[in-house]
């Protein structure tokens, strides 16, 4: 009985040490999306202050880019891509 209760918590180690990889190239995911859009919009991607200071403007995020959550940068999307669509009809 000892030994399964083991085999079954180290079990459900490793499905959580899975969902936070999966976790986390969701992320890294999400953030490399934001980045090509803000990099399509003009915006220099190489400058960690500069992308920070847009998308902590109130208008577009409110937050830098660290701080936001998946679903944030999830909503961030469709809105940086409405930008470049705005600016491309300019």
């Amino acid at each position: 009985a000892q030994y399964l209760s083991g085999f079954l918590n180290g079990a459900a180690q490793m499905a959580d040490n899975i969902g936070t990889q999966l976790e986390q190239k969701g992320m890294k995911r999400m953030r490399s999306a934001v980045l090509k859009r803000l990099q399509q919009i003009g915006i220099d991607t190489t400058d960690w202050d500069n992308v920070n200071a847009y998308l902590s403007s109130k208008k577009i995020a409110g937050k830098p880019l660290y701080n936001l959550d998946y679903n944030e940068l999830q909503a961030l999307i469709p809105k940086l891509e409405s930008i470049k669509k705005k600016r491309d009809e300019t």
